[in-house]
């Protein structure tokens, strides 16, 4: 999955389903840093010493509450958004650091030989 992707199912809204407490603080900071506010409650499970609920597992956003938040059931919050999908699905975008161009080689070995000259 691509960031754009994510952001698309997002705006449609998306629940993902997190099996440890690292996973959802993980997605939440991925919600966050692509401009998805997290409420101020659910917050707390961004902190490490706040990462030790485990009720509420699932961050999903849905676009008409414009804020994320966490369900406790997976299958409950499948119903209530567009897109349901599982941490491995988002574990990528995560876990890889995204490039800074989308040039590859050749073209950005051209674009750096015509500053030099």
């Amino acid at each position: 999955m691509t960031l754009s992707e994510f952001k698309d199912m997002a705006n449609e809204g998306i629940v993902i389903e997190c099996l440890t407490t690292q996973q959802r603080r993980k997605v939440l900071e991925l919600f966050e840093e692509n401009g998805f506010p997290v409420g101020s409650a659910i917050r707390a499970y961004m902190r490490p010493e706040g990462d030790r609920n485990i009720t509420y597992m699932h961050p999903a956003f849905k676009p008409d509450e414009s804020l994320v938040c966490c369900y406790r059931k997976f299958g409950q919050a499948a119903e209530d958004v567009v897109n349901a999908i599982r941490y491995e699905d988002v574990q990528a975008l995560i876990e890889s650091p995204l490039p800074l161009d989308d040039r590859n080689d050749v073209e950005f070995a051209n674009d750096f030989a015509s500053l030099l000259y």
